[in-house]
């Protein structure tokens, strides 16, 4: 169970009202593969932040909440020719960001 900033609380059934606060007010915590990721990826010559994929959590394109569940897999415009993709679970009250990856635009939606 969620408890949100105003004392009301959440249950599974009534997970996607949460998702439509204001994550500011939510913990977002990094897995140790998804602070990897950034390396890996910047390496390739991919510039991600850590403000991008936070906001594309806060503001996704594209959500997808049944392939992966209890992961949810939200994606958002990334550059001219890929989007970025986000795996992330809400856990304990907390979101944790497992991973992300960029990819062709049209390829998922």
């Amino acid at each position: 169970m969620l408890m949100l900033s105003n004392g009301t609380k959440l249950t599974n059934s009534t997970l996607k009202i949460y998702e439509c606060y204001n994550l500011n007010r939510v913990k977002i915590v990094f897995t140790k593969h998804a602070e990897k990721k950034f390396k890996d990826l910047a390496i390739l010559g991919v510039k991600a932040s850590k403000k991008a994929v936070i906001d594309i959590v806060d503001n996704p394109v594209h959500k997808d909440v049944k392939s992966d569940y209890p992961n949810t897999i939200v994606s958002g415009n990334f550059d001219k020719a890929r989007i970025l993709r986000v795996v992330y679970r809400v856990e304990r009250g907390k979101i944790l960001i497992i991973t992300f990856y960029p990819a062709k635009k049209g390829r998922y939606y």
